[in-house]
This record gives structure tokens, C-alpha cells and sequence, in this order.
């Protein structure tokens, strides 16, 4: 599925559906900036708890909790918690759980 929003473009698709969780990959396709790469993540979303979790993006892989400081990826010590609050923040609103009508989303975009 692709939707616009505010001149931005979002791709959605299901990776994995299952009784309790949805594993999707979110990209952004536009608008292109040629010295970037746009995001790209899968994410899973739990039903139940109405929340989503970053799974991978950019080639990272299984997020730690916390890491320790230095290590050698250079991760910063909240970095699955950055993730996740870019997720938040890169959403377009209507995609947000805390936005009218977002359980009606969340069953639709599961059905298609």
C-alpha cells in the first residue's frame, strides 16, 4: 500500500500477519534527496498493546536494551530507544496510535 502525506510518500507492506502481531516494512519513496538514503525499517505492531517496535533498518539488526559505552559499533547507550522515537516521529499522523480512528486503521490495513 502506498499512501501521501504532507508531499511525502509511504510504502507499507506486510511481511508477516499472525493472531497477536503484524511484522510491516515502512519505507518512505518520496521525495528524493540525493546525498541520503530515505528510511527505510521493519516494524512489528502489537494488536492487543496497540504499540510498534522497531525490528531492523539501515542494516541494524536486533537492537540491545542499552549498550555500554564505547562499543564497537558506535551505538549510542539508548540507541533502540532513539529508533523507536524516530518511528514515532516519522509516522505521519494519521499512523499514530494516539490519532481518532487509529484502531479502525489498524483493522483495515490488517485485512487488506
Amino acid at each position: 500500500m502506498t499512501y501521501q502525506v504532507n508531499g511525502a510518500s509511504y510504502q507499507i507492506t506486510i511481511l508477516e500477519s499472525t493472531r497477536y502481531t503484524t511484522l510491516v516494512e515502512v519505507k518512505q519513496t518520496a521525495p528524493a534527496v540525493s546525498y541520503w538514503s530515505l528510511p527505510s525499517m521493519s516494524v512489528r505492531l502489537y494488536h492487543d498493546a496497540m504499540v510498534a517496535e522497531v525490528c531492523s533498518t539501515q542494516q541494524i539488526y536486533r537492537f540491545k536494551a542499552r549498550y555500554d559505552y564505547l562499543n564497537k559499533k558506535l551505538h549510542q547507550r539508548d540507541q533502540k530507544h532513539q529508533i523507536n522515537q524516530f518511528l514515532a516521529d516519522w509516522l505521519p499522523v494519521p499512523w499514530r496510535s494516539d490519532s481518532p480512528g487509529f484502531l479502525e486503521r489498524c483493522d483495515n490495513f490488517r485485512a487488506s
